[in-house]
């Protein structure tokens, strides 16, 4: 939350006025006393001040007012730093309890206990320095809308070997998970091509030759440091359902 020009000078004098003033203190006093020991050993020191008149200044209350407001100006000088030094700490924290993620892909894979099946994948990395909590993928939108399907998105990806009513992952520091995003196949005839994209219902999603769908999507978690959005591109290649980015 931004604060404003005022509202950071009124936090710099708030600061300057707090208690615990040891390096303050100690520059004041230090002060003091090395001007001191001059003017003893110093005549000409000693003149000097009782010219300026502070040697009268500093004696009785004069003292305890001189050294109150030395300190306060000190810790004027010295708040902007301490503020500066209390947000980068502020900021540190933040930093480790948030996990960055990127993602990569897609890639193919093919099993062959299925025929003629191809599931499109990305890797999911989380850069730390956070275990990733409750990461998912959502696919938000569909342009143009498929001839045999009305979408209502979102629809969750799911990630590679979980369950279909699984919630969120987690993905420790410096580790990766595969998510699909579309498993594409033909029909034994050859004729009817098929995608996996309606996670919710799980029925089959039919796509003809000619049609290209932009497939906009999701990645985030709980605690990431931001959300990310990418699109990719399906469309039916000789005979094969083809996943590319953008």
């Amino acid at each position: 939350m931004e604060i404003g020009f005022w509202g950071y000078w009124a936090k710099v004098l708030r600061v300057a006025c707090k208690p615990a003033i040891d390096l303050a203190q100690a520059i004041i006093f230090a002060a003091i006393i090395v001007v001191g020991f001059l003017a003893y050993e110093l005549p000409g020191l000693k003149m000097i001040l009782e010219w300026l008149g502070w040697s009268e200044a500093l004696s009785g209350w004069q003292v305890a007012a001189f050294i109150l407001s030395a300190i306060v100006v000190v810790r004027l000088a010295f708040a902007p730093y301490w503020i500066y030094k209390e947000q980068e700490s502020q900021i540190a924290a933040l930093r480790s309890e948030r996990a960055r993620l990127s993602e990569s892909g897609p890639f193919p894979f093919r099993d062959s206990q299925y025929k003629n099946s191809t599931s499109w994948r990305i890797n999911v990395h989380n850069g730390g320095p956070a275990t990733a909590d409750n990461v998912r993928v959502k696919l938000c939108s569909i342009t143009p809308r498929p001839k045999s399907w009305h979408p209502d998105c979102p629809y969750n990806v799911l990630a590679v070997g979980s369950a279909p009513d699984a919630g969120g992952s987690l993905i420790n520091p410096n580790d990766s998970e595969n998510y699909e995003l579309v498993r594409g196949w033909k029909t034994e005839s050859g004729e009817l091509f098929f995608t996996n994209l309606d996670t919710r219902a799980g029925r089959p999603i039919q796509i003809e030759r000619g049609e290209r769908w932009t497939l906009s999507y999701e990645l985030n978690a709980t605690n990431a440091v931001h959300p990310l959005k990418f699109t990719m591109g399906v469309f039916i290649e000789g005979d094969d359902v083809k996943v590319v980015r953008g």
